[in-house]
């Protein structure tokens, strides 16, 4: 049920419109040039959105609550569904309420302060989570902690802002200027359709598996996607402080120079992402059966489909960071959508052949949009110059790299097959050695690969 209602409460995420990604967007050139009335103004704009963003979510979050039995069977389950919901709702809200002022510390590029915090909070909530559960199995106060936490996360940063920004809340600033109004306005109605295509590749599992094939593969799918979304939450947070970067690369370099970190990021990406998809692979149904039972293990074709689709979602994260940091927001608005309506339709006639599989067969598929259109077109040709038979040879040399390291930990699962610690810990520094001598074995001649050494280096001493 935390993962189907946390799936309905995502569509929510479609009312902000994408209007943080717009605003940060707006704000480096002004924070570089030390403008601090036109980020003033840019931030106050910001907050009166995000009110308005608030009450427009709770008022269709309080809509969606007279239709719940629609998407679950009340009587089925020992909590009230209505409380459960409204406590997820209240989350939901306290994010968009305070969380404004978290933008200027991406755009400043402080993400590290953001970081530091939200990690502390997230530990600090899932030990006291556990503890319920283990002790008072209260699902209701299990909500709760996280609410409240949630909320000092929230005021942590807001305290920090405050006092680091201290010139944002000195005086009531002008209206932003209507040229940077149009701009943001015209990002915002690209970033719209990211957001109905963002909820719909990636929220609606939930609500479909619960639909058709039940409640209960909800729970144990949910297992896994927490795991991954964890990996994935990682990975990311070693990325995101570069997009500020980037962006002043992009203003500065030539584009043979802005190709050579593309590719320098990419490279180090992806071997992070192909070690944490190899140790997942061969360590996830193990967890899973130590943690929970054998009734909560996905059988290893479904495992398969959940690695692909995530080495086809990190594999996008830096070219992620060069759209974002180019102001890519309205070109590609119609990606999305046929990003989504693929997703729906190839899931929906799946799923009552191969059940879970097909859904995540819709979720692969749908992914391949990005990399038909706006890739190639936008970032590659339009941003790095290069052609599209350049990039066509890029993305095959990437993904032929992942195919093999993944399909060469295979055999990691026919050794030390006996079920404990020692040998989870084994099988995993295998697939991790592993995958990093088959990286170099791709990688050692190509001309980003001292660079990336180099910038390896620079994060671990991070």
């Amino acid at each position: 049920m935390n993962g189907l209602f946390g799936s309905v409460l995502n569509m929510l995420s479609i009312a902000e419109l994408g209007i943080g990604t717009a605003i940060i967007y707006h704000l480096y050139r002004p924070l570089a040039n030390d403008n601090k009335e036109m980020v003033g103004s840019i931030m106050q704009f910001y907050k009166n959105c995000y009110r308005g963003i608030a009450l427009v979510m709770l008022t269709v979050g309080m809509i969606l609550s007279v239709k719940l039995d629609f998407f679950v069977t009340a009587s089925s389950l020992p909590v009230n569904i209505h409380i459960v919901y409204y406590l997820m709702l209240a989350d939901v809200i306290a994010t968009y309420t305070f969380a404004y002022k978290r933008s200027i510390l991406y755009a400043d590029q402080k993400n590290y302060i953001v970081a530091i915090i939200n990690t502390f909070f997230v530990v600090c909530c899932n030990i006291v989570q556990v503890g319920i559960l283990y002790w008072t199995k209260d699902y209701y106060l299990y909500l709760s902690v996280k609410l409240g936490l949630r909320l000092l996360e929230n005021i942590s940063i807001n305290i920090y802002v405050s006092k680091h920004y201290a010139y944002l809340s000195a005086k009531k600033y002008p209206k932003i200027a209507k040229d940077l109004l149009k701009d943001i306005i015209q990002k915002i109605k690209g970033l719209l359709f990211h957001k109905i295509g963002t909820f719909v590749v990636n929220g609606t599992s939930n609500i479909l598996i619960s639909k058709f094939l039940g409640l209960a593969l909800v729970g144990i799918y949910s297992n896994y996607y927490y795991v991954i979304s964890a990996i994935n939450s990682v990975l990311q947070q070693a990325f995101d402080g570069t997009t500020g970067s980037v962006g002043n690369l992009l203003a500065t370099e030539d584009s043979s120079k802005r190709l050579s970190i593309f590719e320098e990021l990419n490279g180090i990406n992806t071997l992070f992402s192909a070690i944490a998809v190899n140790m997942l692979f061969v360590l996830i149904n193990p967890f899973i059966k130590t943690i929970f039972g054998d009734e909560f293990v996905l059988n290893h074709t479904i495992v398969i489909l959940l690695v692909l689709n995530m080495i086809f979602t990190n594999q996008r994260r830096v070219f992620g960071v060069f759209k974002a940091a180019s102001g890519i927001q309205y070109e590609d608005r119609y990606v999305p959508i046929a990003e989504s309506l693929t997703n729906i339709i190839i899931s929906v006639i799946l799923l009552f052949k191969f059940g879970l599989a097909g859904i995540f067969v819709g979720m692969l598929v749908a992914q391949c949009c990005v990399y038909l259109y706006t890739f190639p077109i936008l970032i590659y040709r339009n941003v790095m110059k290069k052609s599209i038979t350049d990039y066509t040879k890029y993305l095959l040399f990437v993904f032929s790299f992942h195919i093999i390291s993944l399909s060469s930990v295979s055999w990691v699962f026919h050794v030390f097959i006996e079920e404990t610690i020692m040998n989870y810990a084994i099988k995993g520094c295998v697939a991790c050695i592993q995958t990093i001598l088959i990286f170099y074995v791709f990688w050692h001649n190509t001309d980003s690969y001292q660079h990336m050494l180099n910038r390896i280096k620079l994060i671990i001493k991070k």
